[in-house]
């Protein structure tokens, strides 16, 4: 019996596809892209947690993530079985965004 795919949020899906075209540092993403800090940092640590992303120390001692083999392939699933286009990226981040932040409070 295959294993299930793990599925992305579409959140995570949009942080592995930063960190694939190099936008691998939080304030990038957070900067470049438009994603509220709380819900990049979060985000982040339970990629890499799950072994989706890898980090290593960069310049000025700033943390760079970059994708794991097993975080290209599952980017590379997501994005086949539900490509995004920019409306839905966008009022799926802001989403999960206030999502996050609610959890955060509680």
């Amino acid at each position: 019996m295959p294993e299930p795919t793990p599925s992305l949020s579409l959140l995570e899906t949009f942080i592995l596809f930063c960190a694939k075209i190099g936008l691998g540092t939080t304030y990038l993403i957070m900067s470049q892209m438009g994603v509220g800090a709380g819900a990049t940092v979060d985000r982040l640590k339970d990629l890499e947690h799950k072994g989706l992303l890898t980090s290593s120390l960069g310049p000025r001692r700033q943390v760079f993530f970059s994708l794991t083999e097993a975080g290209e392939l599952l980017l590379l699933d997501a994005l086949e079985r539900s490509p995004i286009d920019s409306v839905t990226a966008a009022h799926g981040i802001r989403s999960e965004e206030r999502r996050v932040g609610k959890e955060c409070r509680s």
